[in-house]
């Protein structure tokens, strides 16, 4: 239903993905919170089960002028990836970010330069339709220890999580699962699951009373 996604491209390079969803909030007088999850690619080439994080946003929300957008992180390289899975870190401290390369249909525009970048994570948002990559420098990702350990039903870490250790993946990731190889134009993907969530709103487009 976008015309401008992220490009097949830039998700086939990906070393790991953090996707969330924030909110402008009364708690952060000059920015927002959110929660969301972070997943790997394991050394087969498959992605990881999620693990869950936290983030505080300074003053994204008002830059763009939204109550309520999606980002997707797109994490370009292990040391990046590494930075990630500390119990905080914070985008432009320990992790250089740049607003991500865009596709028209998901076929990425300027083929060729955008390695030229050379930044280990690309940011990408979406709100009520505008869609666009931005910088989110000063977010800070908190990993949701008890979370994690709530939801695979024992007390693991992030760095296991990403490794695919988890002993039993809850059949809820099925969808992410999904919708990721989707992202990544495979062939190999659950269509009827697919169907189905192409008539479900982002949390990005969901309507939020004042």
């Amino acid at each position: 239903k976008v015309l401008k996604k992220i490009p097949q491209k830039v998700i086939q390079n990906a070393v790991g993905l953090a996707i969330f969803t924030t909110m402008r909030t009364g708690l952060w007088i000059s920015g927002a919170g959110g929660s969301g999850v972070l997943i790997a690619r394991k050394e087969d080439g498959t992605w990881s089960p999620p693990s869950g994080i936290l983030l505080h946003t300074a003053g994204l929300g008002f830059l763009v002028g939204v109550d309520i957008y999606d980002c997707v992180l797109v994490i370009n390289n292990r040391k990046a990836l590494e930075a990630f899975t500390k119990l905080r870190a914070t985008l432009g401290g320990e992790i250089s970010a740049v607003a991500g390369p865009v596709g028209v249909g998901g076929v990425l525009e300027n083929d060729g330069k955008w390695k030229q970048v050379n930044k280990p994570v690309f940011t990408y948002l979406k709100s009520r339709g505008f869609y666009a990559g931005v910088q989110v420098d000063g977010t800070i990702v908190i990993e949701r220890t008890d979370e994690n350990e709530r939801f695979y039903g024992q007390r693991i870490g992030v760095a296991d999580i990403l490794a695919g250790k988890a002993k039993h993946p809850p059949p809820e990731i099925k969808l992410l699962m999904e919708t990721v190889k989707a992202a990544e134009g495979r062939n190999d993907v659950d269509q009827e699951l697919m169907g189905w969530l192409e008539d479900q709103p982002a949390p990005g487009d969901v309507g939020i009373e004042s």
